[in-house]
């Protein structure tokens, strides 16, 4: 094939040529609508991702309310305790103050008691 070129040969080759480039067209085409397709997708899964993160920031504010409102801080359950110590301090003062009350009556009431003695002849 060291001969001469004819207008067959490279008419042949262009179509070669022409049908060669399409096929990387046609390629680069395809491999482009997928790789939009693919995009399209992964940004419809973005924003459902982000829908969802927006509720569970809603919702973790919302629990984060919740718990400020109910439960007590560390400083509050201390000031509470001091009071429940300062009132239970105060009642068992109290008691005491009672208890000393009681036994000072039941003492004096043993030390002034007469010692009653019938006389024999009253017995009968």
């Amino acid at each position: 094939m060291s001969g001469i070129v004819t207008w067959e040969v490279l008419s042949w080759f262009v179509v070669a040529v022409t049908i060669a480039v399409g096929l990387c067209f046609g390629a680069f085409w395809k491999i482009w609508s997928l790789i939009d397709q693919v995009r399209e997708e992964l940004q419809e899964k973005l924003s459902d991702t982000d829908k969802e993160l927006g509720d569970t920031k809603k919702a973790l504010a919302d629990h984060q309310l919740h718990v400020a409102q109910t439960y007590v801080t560390q400083k509050g359950m201390q000031e509470q305790t001091s009071q429940i110590m300062r009132g239970i301090e105060s009642l068992g003062t109290r008691i005491d103050g009672q208890m000393a009350a009681v036994t000072d009556r039941l003492d004096r009431l043993y030390q002034n008691s007469p010692a009653s003695r019938r006389s024999r002849g009253s017995q009968e």
